[in-house]
């Protein structure tokens, strides 16, 4: 990378060209500088497409490496304004000086030259060092190897301030690899030239007066200000900025992140990597230590080549979208399958929103069967009852799928605001009796897989998912899984057991999603016991007369009743006799054989003040319990609210039973002689 030398601009060979040609004949040159200007305080540069194009056509004839160069530096004198006697001497010596800075002032940063591999190894994961320094991650996942190119104090181009200490992996000109944040922090996005310096780079802020720069991206994913966890996919590797190739650069720099990186200093840094070419074990080492280089351009020895050990995610619990960025089609995971959903009006008929769509690896897409896909639009919505309860109704797009089930509970609107609904006590949804012929799901709505949610005064987040709430262990599995600002839903204390029922709990290991989980290939959360009461009990023992030891799956201190214990639910760490019973929710946590039946005098559905047992309308908001038509139905829930046999809808006055329908103007039709025929 170039340091901030304003008035000295370089013209730097480009090296683009097809490898077999590159490869044979232009490694073996150092590269060079041939053309230099003084600009008035600014760099820029001049010729350089011209002098791109003497160079093509030169390759073209597959010339040698000398007409190449001829070919090039001929265009680049067209360019060049008329050279007066004695112009030649001076030229000679200005270039000299100019190809003297440049090698050993200037910062700049030459990508090195693609080189084809296809190796791979298993990895471990990287920790913190002693003394409470981080150990930097290489930026590739962890079953790859990649070849260190330049280095610590690297001839070319790694002795500026900027580049000293940090390290250029190759990559593949022919594909885009997947690039990772090799530690966590705040990421800021550098897009301010595509030509320059680092080019298109990602500078992860580590709180500490350092960041760790990824550098020569092609493609950016993340935005500026975005929190990511070490294996977060941040984007595709390129040759952006100055760089002959595709290649990565890598390095942590004292500065402030929010600047470009050729404004930090260069430090030395520990990176946690398993050096492949001497086939030794992960260990954490000094940049120092790291063997870089390439013999075709002039080095002692060809660089080592280094194992990942980055655990980037490889799975996504059930309800989850994701998306490839190589490819627009959004899929949801449902029973471990990808579902494309087909277009966006088909998104949004289904309640979803593209703020939670998370972008996934093309290995993990890869890695779920395809499932049937999603062709026509659906619909996701609510009403209410004549008895004023409470419906969702969902449609997926087939009529076959399309189901009615009731929401029960104090949640009834953040269990709907899931479902991408939004409903209140004061916005009941509407009556709609078109619904009710629908057939009925038993049971009660649930929170909507792939909805992540929290209580009010409590911190653990959920991931809803197969049914089950499943807690996130910490914060960095939380962004490793890519819910860094997606929606969350804050709903009241105790909503998630009463209206879940399977509640995991990571203190004993239940239904826990963890990075284990995330970076496990097919997943490493197991839901096989989730349902109601947990489903069905192990039986590994069979017919027999030997006594089976005590089971506590849920670490509860209480056996499991196939065991000879008394706990009726061992996957659930809050059911156990003795338990504190939740009435109304459907689960018997005390194992007395049923759930506790709510006393009237408790609840108060709608909050309106007014218990449920003395409500007229249990779901709608009717504090004074009015009722005109004295029906014991109140008026916010009655659909006729005089009873004059007029719907509301249709009412002219529906607070008065001697109006029914309004006077339109017209003469009503009559039928004197009752013949079925109107008059004439």
């Amino acid at each position: 990378m170039f340091a901030n030398f304003g008035a000295v601009i370089c013209l730097m060979k480009e090296s683009s060209y097809p490898r077999s040609f590159y490869t044979n004949k232009w490694r073996s040159r150092r590269p060079k500088i041939f053309g230099c200007k003084r600009q008035k305080g600014e760099r820029r540069w001049f010729g350089y497409r011209t002098c791109e194009q003497g160079r093509t056509a030169a390759l073209d004839r597959r010339e040698s490496t000398s007409a190449l160069d001829r070919g090039g530096r001929q265009l680049c004198r067209s360019t060049h304004p008329p050279k007066k006697k004695g112009d030649a001497v001076r030229s000679i010596t200005i270039f000299c000086y100019l190809a003297l800075v440049a090698l050993f002032v200037l910062p700049s940063c030459l990508g090195l030259i693609p080189m084809t591999h296809d190796y791979s190894s298993d990895s471990t994961s990287a920790g913190d060092m002693g003394g409470g320094e981080i150990a930097v991650n290489l930026p590739f996942p962890n079953d790859s190897e990649w070849q260190c190119v330049q280095g610590y104090n690297g001839n070319y181009t790694h002795q500026g301030v900027s580049t000293l200490n940090d390290l250029d992996f190759d990559t593949d000109n022919g594909s885009d690899q997947e690039l990772y944040a090799p530690v966590s922090g705040i990421a800021r996005v550098h897009l301010e030239s595509a030509t320059a310096n680092f080019g298109y780079h990602v500078n992860i802020d580590m709180s500490d007066g350092t960041y760790v720069v990824v550098a020569h991206l092609k493609q950016i994913f993340v935005s500026d200000g975005d929190e990511v966890a070490a294996g977060t996919l941040v984007g595709y590797e390129g040759c952006t900025g100055i760089c002959t190739g595709d290649h990565v650069h890598l390095g942590r720099h004292e500065g402030d992140a929010e600047q470009q990186a050729q404004f930090g200093t260069s430090i030395e840094s520990f990176y946690h990597l398993a050096d492949a070419t001497a086939e030794e074990e992960f260990e954490d080492v000094s940049d120092q230590s790291v063997v870089c280089g390439m013999r075709s351009v002039g080095d002692e020895i060809d660089g080592h080549w280094y194992a990942s050990g980055l655990p980037v995610a490889k799975w996504h619990p059930n309800g989850s979208l994701i998306m490839s960025p190589k490819n627009p089609e959004i899929f949801l995971l449902e029973d471990g399958q990808r579902r494309w959903i087909r277009n966006e009006a088909i998104f949004w008929s289904l309640g979803y929103d593209f703020g939670n769509v998370v972008p996934v690896s093309e290995a993990e897409l890869a890695s779920y069967e395809r499932g049937e896909d999603f062709e026509d639009e659906g619909m996701i919505d609510a009403f209410t009852d004549e008895f004023g309860l409470i419906w969702l109704v969902v449609d997926s797009g087939r009529e076959t799928e399309r189901y009615r089930q009731q929401v029960f509970g104090p949640a009834w609107s953040y269990v709907l605001a899931s479902w991408g609904l939004d409903y209140s006590v004061s916005n009941p949804p509407p009556a709609n009796s078109s619904y009710v012929s629908w057939p009925e799901r038993s049971g009660s709505v649930l929170f909507h897989d792939g909805t992540l949610l929290r209580e009010e005064t409590r911190s653990d987040v959920y991931v809803i998912t197969d049914e089950v709430a499943a807690p996130v262990i910490d914060w960095n599995t939380y962004l490793l899984a890519g819910y860094f600002g997606h929606d969350l839903l804050l709903v009241p204390d105790g909503a998630v057991r009463s209206v879940q029922g399977n509640v995991g709990d990571c203190t004993v290991g239940l239904w826990c999603l963890s990075s284990e989980s995330l970076t496990t290939l097919g997943g490493g959360l197991d839901l096989s016991n989730a349902g109601e009461w947990g489903g069905e009990e192990n039986d590994d023992y069979g017919d027999t007369d030997e006594e089976i030891p005590c089971q506590d799956a849920d670490g509860d201190g209480h056996c499991s009743e196939y065991s000879g214990g008394d706990d009726c639910w061992d996957y659930n760490p809050y059911v156990y006799p003795g338990a504190e019973e939740i009435c109304g929710n459907g689960v018997d946590e005390d194992c007395s054989g049923s759930d506790e039946v709510c006393p009237d005098d408790e609840w108060d559905t709608d909050d309106d003040g007014v218990v449920d047992a003395d409500d007229n309308c249990v779901y709608h908001d009717n504090s004074d319990q009015s009722d005109i038509d004295r029906d014991g139905q109140g008026d916010a829930c009655d659909l006729d609210m005089d009873g004059d046999g007029v719907p509301n809808a249709d009412d002219c006055d529906m607070t008065d039973p001697g109006v029914t329908y309004c006077d339109t103007g017209e003469e009503p039709d009559t039928d004197t002689d009752t013949d079925s025929d109107t008059d004439t």
